[in-house]
């Protein structure tokens, strides 16, 4: 038995991860992720692209390019590892801040 799709809630737990990888703006990748788990952290409803356009919706209240596709047929490899840039180094950082 193949598994269904996954709820709203797992979901939401699945791209935490991913949004604080690729946000390079950690405060709004936080607020990102608290608006969803506010909205969708309790949803049992199986993601479809009804769900999935709630979703992007809550999401473009900090995010306008945040965009969720549904494979219905399962067909898609999700991805283990986000891809992104590596975090910047702490001195890149202290340097940027205090460019003249």
């Amino acid at each position: 038995m193949t598994p269904g799709p996954p709820t709203a809630a797992t979901l939401v737990e699945q791209l935490r991860p991913w949004v604080e990888r690729l946000f390079p703006d950690t405060a709004r990748a936080h607020r990102l992720n608290a608006h969803l788990h506010a909205a969708f952290g309790a949803d049992r409803r199986p993601v479809d692209t009804h769900v999935a356009a709630e979703m992007e919706r809550v999401a473009h209240r900090t995010s306008r390019h945040f965009a969720l596709a549904v494979v219905p047929d399962g067909s898609l490899t999700p991805d283990v590892d986000p891809p992104g840039w590596p975090p910047v180094d702490p001195e890149v950082r202290r340097r940027g801040r205090f460019r003249a």
